[in-house]
Formats: C-alpha cells, structure tokens, sequence
C-alpha cells in the first residue's frame, strides 16, 4: 500500500512539473507573439494633410535608428513615403532619418 501513495506522489509532482513546463511555454509564447508585432508597429488611421482622407498608417520603431517613424501609408504601399510624414510633424520617416527624401 505504500508504494501506491508513493506512486501517486510522484505522479502529481511530475503533473505540477509538467504544468508549469506548460504554463512557461504559452507565457514565452506569448510574449515573443508581442515582441514581434512591436516591430512591425502598429497601425492608425489619420487625416492625410494632403488629400484631406483618412488613410491607414503604421508607425513604430525605425529599423535602423530605433526612433518612432511612419513605417508605412496606404496612400504608398511597398513604396519609400512621399508625404514626408506631414501626417505626424513630430515624427520622421525612414528616408528622412538616413538622410533621403
């Protein structure tokens, strides 16, 4: 009979063990899931100065400088941004920030 209690303990220890393992592995998860959408950024919808629309934005960290910058405008998909980020005065684009316009 004791062998069985003894048993049963080390079942539900390893359980706990396995629990925890588990429980690490969906917070490590999780917080590479947001690591990574952090450097894509994040995307807004803003009043275009030029057209007077509302166009999709994404701003976040510059690549290169690491400065929060317009990353990408509907208005220019797959294109360098030609609006030299009047959009958002404070921030900069990526051309502008390597020396381009």
């Amino acid at each position: 009979m004791d062998h069985v209690v003894y048993t049963i303990g080390w079942v539900v220890v390893l359980a706990g063990f396995g629990f925890a393992a588990v429980l690490g592995t969906v917070q490590m998860w999780s917080a590479l899931k947001r690591f990574i959408a952090s450097h894509r950024g994040t995307a807004t919808n803003v009043r275009c100065p030029e057209t007077g629309q509302v166009v999709k934005v994404r701003i976040g960290p510059n690549p290169a400088t690491r400065h929060l910058c317009v990353l990408s405008c509907e208005r220019f998909p797959g294109q360098p941004l030609h609006c030299a980020a009047a959009c958002f005065p404070a921030l900069a684009t990526p051309a502008e920030e390597n020396g381009a316009e």
